[in-house]
């Protein structure tokens, strides 16, 4: 995925004495910044949350969560704002927010109380401390924002201590508990009408946002992580689940537990790209049986042989006599 850095929120960060390239080489992330964005899988913004937790300080993350400094950056917040009241506005953020990073909100409507739950894309993995309170502090942001009202939450909870600079923001005491996270709002609050209610242009916008929303939930993006990981890893030798797991930054239950909610496993992504790496190592007439069955994992030619022949339902020697033909000029 692609995360939208423009001038102006750099700027932001400079003058927030945040220095962003030193965040991005700590979490192991190439600068691109002279681009306005960065390239970056999942497991890498993931990343880039936990250094950012690790180097900013609260005053600095308050900073970082005001709405109006960053709407204008951030799909999700800009849907928000156009919204016609709270309640509107926290839909549409639950909706879009993966637009911007791969985090997750969940809105719950529980009689006189909206309750908003903010997890990774891949749950069993617990956000770190910044990415929780900023996102927290960044929906109250919305909601004072678009009522123009100061809003206070009824609920506050996460897994990190909140701080009283943070606390002193949302206006009540904020309960570490081991597990999860809840914000929550009486429903009464959230039906004040919006002043920067814009039919107009969220009438222009919904369908590029929808657009975009509907290509990202079509790939696997997890799934597409291991896969690259794999194709660099088994020609190398060194493929297992903790060697992948190790690359991408991740447990190996996370790693099973991830690929399972794309409905796949480790084993076959192994295969399916050991079956693309062979079908492009037997194009190349210099390289033996020995020599492909090497690059795709296989210490014995015959068990790599008898894998070939399940994943495509020929023996290499018939595959590799139909490229001679196939490849053969005619006279």
């Amino acid at each position: 995925m692609k995360v939208a850095v423009p001038k102006q929120f750099q700027s932001f960060l400079q003058s927030s004495s945040i220095d962003f390239p030193a965040i991005l080489q700590q979490a192991g992330i190439a600068n691109q910044l002279w681009r306005e964005e960065l390239d970056v899988s999942d497991q890498q913004y993931y990343q880039l949350l936990s250094a950012l937790s690790d180097a900013l300080t609260d005053e600095q993350l308050v900073a970082l969560s005001d709405v109006n400094r960053i709407n204008a950056f951030m799909p999700p917040f800009f849907a928000a704002l156009c919204a016609p009241d709270g309640l509107a506005a926290l839909k549409r953020l639950a909706t879009y927010k993966k637009l911007a990073g791969p985090i997750k909100f969940n809105v719950q409507e529980l009689g006189n109380q909206v309750q908003v739950e903010i997890s990774f894309v891949y749950p069993q993995q617990e956000l770190p401390r910044f990415s929780i309170l900023n996102e927290q502090l960044l929906i109250l942001s919305v909601l004072r924002t678009g009522s123009g009202k100061r809003i206070t939450p009824t609920l506050l909870t996460g897994p990190y201590a909140y701080g009283r600079q943070v606390e002193n923001q949302f206006g009540l005491h904020g309960d570490q508990v081991t597990h999860g996270n809840q914000l929550a709002f009486n429903a009464a609050d959230l039906s004040a009408p919006f002043q920067t209610q814009n039919n107009v242009m969220w009438q222009y916008l919904e369908p590029e946002f929808n657009r975009q929303l509907a290509e990202m939930n079509s790939q696997q993006q997890f799934t597409n992580e291991v896969k690259k990981t794999l194709f660099k890893a088994i020609p190398s030798g060194q493929f297992t689940t903790q060697d992948v797991a190790q690359t991408l930054g991740v447990s190996q239950r996370t790693l099973q537990r991830n690929l399972s909610a794309e409905n796949t496993t480790f084993k076959q992504q192994v295969q399916t790209v050991q079956k693309l790496l062979a079908v492009n190592y037997l194009h190349d007439a210099t390289l033996t049986t020995t020599d492909i069955a090497y690059l795709v994992g296989y210490v014995e030619p015959s068990s790599f042989s008898r894998a070939f022949k399940k994943w495509t339902g020929t023996t290499l020697q018939i595959y590799r006599k139909q490229l001679t033909t196939t490849t053969k000029k005619p006279v």
